[in-house]
């Protein structure tokens, strides 16, 4: 098969076309511009898409991953040859299925190409189905390594057997192991569960023995549980007639204590008539005791008016003043202040001036003596200044006596010796008329507060003689209250008391039942001697009719085991046929047992057949790919590969290696599978998308050879975003000899 043209509506790409060449095409693109997707798009023309893939935790299935970004419907057209025909292929989107639609037909004459369909398409056209197209010619981005598959499998059983693809020893295998569990697997299966029932059948066996005799017991304990009981009732029915005579005399009893108590109960009722609640008396009692209260305190109101009047007198008497006749405190004191203020005045600043005169003139006369005799003017000066000192000097002398009076007067008016003496003694006057003016104010106080006892005493007796008169009118004084009030509350009491007693004596004569005329003990209770108490016998009546009963629900439960359980002999006829089929059931376990043996060993034998060539040709692979560094691999049933550096001993896993190398492992593996596994007539195109990517440039070159030469028998599509390939590609295109087997193209960016 050989692909000319790719037209697609894919994922980003949008009515895209992509025309690879004969032989090795290298298809150069940044990211972002589709290499990936078109490679998927070319898997899904040939092979569809899974339609039952579901998105996963980091997975996004193909159906969803691929839609179109433009939100147009998906489309594709594949152009190529096959069987030397010329063949297109369209798939398109039905409803919401990508690519659900497929046309396949020659592309000359438009005829539809026999039995090709969208499930067979792929297979049909390069002799192998997707999954094994996918482990050996189509290598995904980041999908280097080969994992194994049914379908792989089978083809290379194919090969090296029978040359039938349908048989995969990991399916039969499992379909073998699967018979196996379905007999035994741990403690389920077929055989489990037949092993289960028969021990269950034999529980059951000896079950249905064991309830036959607990069913007989069962019928023992109840005939024994019914004679006790009859005997039972019949000391109970002599100990009732006994109780009822009991009965009747308390009933009596208790009649007559309920007629006194009420005859009692009524009296007291009618003693308290008038009188009133418990709560108003109680209260009467506290407002007595609040009384004498009032009295103590009014006693020390009278005692505290006659001090506060000795004292408001004795502070009036204090406050007057010889010196002050008739005059308000504050008034002294403002004119105290004025007169301290008078007295202190003195004429001191003429003296200072006169003083500074009389230095002016000794200067003068001075200076005109012993620097500046010739200047007559400054000697005049210095006498001016002295005449000037003495008339001041005169006038402060006269106004210092004038204040000298003033001041002996201002003295004499507040009877002190000095100034400073002035405001202290009118502050002691002051504070005599603030202390007679605090005296007046608790005298009032005192005295209101006696007033306001003296109401309260009034008030209190008042309400308390309203209170007894109702019941008590002769009370005049506060004694007889006392008395009253402790009388009511008496009575009070002792008609709760008796309502007590009345209530009680009438749930007594309530609770006892009214006496039936006279009953003789029937004629089975006649003449029985109780064995026990009346409450012993109570007991053990209650305990054998509860005991009769659980043993009627043992005897039920018996009867009704044994029906269910069924017949004996139809139970020991299933116990046999349970161990016939166990029998049978392990014979065919251990005939599984040994066929999975077997197709293990033809397993080994097939794999010990196959993987020496696989290995070969993946080693020669290999040491092209790396320039003879490594030239052995060998690979292990699951694909999982080691690789041999030429002439070491141990082999290197690929977890060991770096990813370069593991990806040229893999490389090898899957060119070696390629030559093994594909059709030769099918030229199945090997598709690569970034298999270079971590490769360095000497192997990457050495690779790109490698490729170039495979591209003379078939075609190849090299995906890249590396410049170095692509710059390797269009240098060999442009060489004659390599000019029809190495193709580049260029993806434009979007």
């Amino acid at each position: 098969m050989k692909i000319k043209r790719m037209t697609a509506t894919f994922g980003n790409l949008q009515n895209a076309t992509l025309t690879p060449g004969t032989g090795l095409t290298v298809v150069q693109a940044p990211n972002e511009t589709g290499k990936s997707t078109w490679c998927a798009f070319l898997r899904a023309m040939l092979y569809g898409i899974p339609t039952k893939e579901r998105d996963k935790q980091g997975y996004m299935a193909e159906k969803n991953r691929y839609r179109p970004w433009s939100g147009s419907p998906a489309e594709g057209k594949l152009e190529l040859e096959w069987n030397g025909e010329a063949i297109t292929i369209l798939r398109g989107s039905k409803g919401n299925t990508l690519f659900g639609t497929f046309q396949a037909f020659y592309t000359a004459t438009g005829v539809p190409v026999p039995g090709m369909t969208g499930e067979n398409s792929g297979e049909m056209l390069l002799g192998v189905p997707r999954e094994v197209f996918e482990r050996s010619a189509f290598i995904g981005q980041g999908a280097m390594a080969v994992d194994a598959a049914p379908t792989l499998e089978g083809r290379i059983a194919a090969l090296v057997s029978t040359g039938q693809e349908e048989i995969s020893y990991s399916q039969v295998e499992k379909q073998l192991r699967d018979w196996k569990n379905r007999r035994r697997f741990n403690r389920s299966g077929l055989l489990p569960a037949l092993e289960e029932e028969l021990r269950t059948l034999e529980g059951g066996l000896a079950r249905q023995e064991e309830v036959a005799a607990r069913l007989a017991e069962a019928d023992r304990s109840a005939t024994a549980l019914e004679e006790e009981l009859a005997r039972l009732r019949r000391e109970r029915a002599a100990q009732e007639s006994a109780v009822h005579a009991a009965q009747r005399a308390q009933y009596e009893a208790a009649e007559r204590e309920y007629r006194d108590t009420a005859e009692e109960a009524t009296r007291l009722r009618q003693l308290a008539e008038g009188i009133p609640p418990e709560a108003a008396l109680r209260d009467g009692q506290g407002q007595l005791a609040y009384l004498r209260t009032v009295e103590a305190n009014l006693r020390l109101a009278e005692q505290h008016t006659e001090e506060a009047l000795q004292a408001e007198q004795a502070a009036l008497a204090a406050r007057e003043d010889s010196q002050f006749p008739g005059q308000k405190p504050d008034e002294v004191w403002e004119q105290a202040v004025r007169d301290e203020a008078a007295a202190g005045q003195q004429c001191r600043s003429l003296l200072p001036l006169s003083i500074l005169l009389f230095v002016a003139l000794a200067a003068g006369v001075v200076s005109w003596l012993l620097l500046l005799p010739d200047t007559i003017l400054l000697l005049y000066a210095a006498i001016a200044c002295g005449a000037a000192g003495v008339i001041l000097l005169i006038v402060a002398l006269v106004l210092r006596g004038r204040a000298r009076a003033g001041k002996k007067d201002i003295l004499a008016r507040y009877g002190v010796a000095t100034v400073e003496e002035i405001l202290p003694r009118v502050s002691q006057y002051r504070e005599k008329w603030a202390a007679a003016a605090e005296a007046t104010r608790t005298r009032e106080n005192v005295q209101a507060a006696h007033a306001q006892l003296r109401a309260e005493q009034e008030d209190i007796k008042r309400s308390l003689l309203e209170l007894v008169r109702p019941f008590e009118p002769k009370v005049q004084e506060m004694f007889g209250v006392s008395a009253a009030i402790s009388k009511a509350l008496s009575i009070g009491e002792k008609l709760e008391k008796s309502n007590v007693a009345l209530a009680g004596a009438k749930r007594l004569v309530d609770s006892i039942p009214a006496p039936q005329s006279e009953v003789e003990p029937s004629g089975d209770a006649a003449g029985v001697a109780p064995r026990f108490a009346p409450d012993e016998t109570a007991r053990r009546l209650a305990q054998a009719e509860q005991e009769l009963q659980a043993v009627g629900r043992v005897r039920a439960h018996a009867r009704g085991e044994l029906d269910q359980m069924g017949a004996p002999e139809q139970m020991r006829a299933r116990q046999a046929q349970l161990q016939a089929d166990i029998t049978r059931r392990e014979a065919e376990y251990e005939a599984l047992r040994i066929a999975m043996e077997a197709m293990g060993e033809a397993n080994n034998e097939m794999q010990a057949r196959f993987s020496p060539a696989l290995n070969h040709l993946a080693g020669a692979w290999m040491e092209r790919l790396t320039g003879g560094r490594y030239d052995a691999v060998t690979l292990d049933r699951a694909f999982t590969a080691t690789a041999r550096e030429h002439g070491a001993v141990l082999p290197h896993e690929s977890i060991a290696l770096s990813r370069g190398t593991s990806d040229q492992l893999y490389l090898a593996v899957r060119l070696a599978l390629c030559e093994l596994l594909l059709p030769e007539d099918a030229f199945v195109p090997l598709i690569l998308d970034d298999a270079l990517a971590f490769f360095d440039d000497e192997r990457a070159q050495l690779a790109l050879q490698v490729l170039a030469q495979m591209g003379a028998t078939r075609q190849i599509l090299l995906f890249t975003c590396h410049g170095r390939d692509s710059a390797w590609a269009l240098q060999q295109h442009r060489s004659s000899a390599a000019a029809a087997t190495v193709n580049y193209l260029q993806l434009a960016e979007r």
